[in-house]
């Protein structure tokens, strides 16, 4: 079994009959989660181009402690000739079949969830991510390291990201983590279930945190294939209006135990 930071390591798989959608098993664990120092917009940032000095993770503070359940989660991006079989519509959130579903808004994400559970007769229970279990994935058993701007040649091996493509690539062309899950940076931001709170970790509890929301944008993660080098981390915190779409955000779903 290979121990590097991105080498998938042989993963308990398991295949949703309706789909063939691929899910692996995540550990339960504890880790820490957000950033513990401030990330300055490098000089040659397009941050630092339009005169933004500010840190790119005051929403990422404090950094705490945090554990989640083990769960199951998709191996890859849900796809568009997935979304299609679900969803019974020909029109497609994008082209091309094998592409990730995305320009699509976080309720149609959700409704996409809901209607596979009720394909399976109830016996699974599919969902968004919470917010703590898509970074807890996306690090795959790596201890916190301070990375203001990730490195490059150890990024372009599991992420298209910074207009690498002009466009989301076939989800799984590129090497999984340590976790056996595909493209968690760069290609499209995923949709999870929490809503974005500025201050949503001075909320966090230990176990299992999410921040509901009645009103309000969503939490995006991961970055897309438009996101620049230093955004593009783990850690890093987006959000976007509940009720609007993208063709850079999409969705991976959990499946629970």
């Amino acid at each position: 079994m290979s121990t590097g930071i991105w080498a998938g390591a042989a993963a308990k798989t398991w295949t949703e009959p309706a789909t063939g959608m691929q899910f692996v098993a995540v550990p339960k664990g504890c880790f820490q989660m957000g950033s513990a120092k401030p990330v300055p917009p490098p000089a040659d940032s397009y941050w630092a181009q339009i005169g933004f000095a500010k840190s790119l993770s005051e929403d990422e503070v404090p950094q705490h402690e945090v554990c989640v359940d083990a769960f199951w989660m998709g191996k890859f991006e849900v796809r568009i000739k997935e979304w299609q079989q679900i969803m019974a519509t020909a029109d497609a959130p994008g082209d091309g079949k094998d592409l990730p579903a995305a320009k699509v808004t976080w309720a149609q994400a959700r409704d996409f969830a809901e209607r596979l559970s009720t394909r399976s007769g109830g016996k699974y229970r599919f969902r968004l991510p919470t917010e703590a279990e898509w970074e807890y994935a996306c690090l795959a058993g790596r201890k916190y390291k301070f990375e203001p701007r990730p490195d490059p040649q150890e990024l372009n091996k599991v992420a298209w990201y910074q207009f690498r493509t002009p466009k989301p690539s076939v989800v799984g062309a590129l090497k999984a983590n340590a976790f056996g899950l595909h493209d968690m940076q760069g290609n499209v931001w995923e949709w999870v279930g929490d809503g974005y709170l500025a201050d949503g970790y001075t909320r966090h509890a230990l176990y299992n945190p999410r921040v509901e929301a009645d009103t309000g944008p969503r939490v995006i993660r991961g970055g897309s294939f438009r996101t620049e080098l230093e955004q593009t981390r783990c850690a890093k915190r987006g959000h976007y209006p509940a009720d609007d779409a993208l063709d850079s955000i999409g969705l991976r779903l959990v499946r629970e135990q």
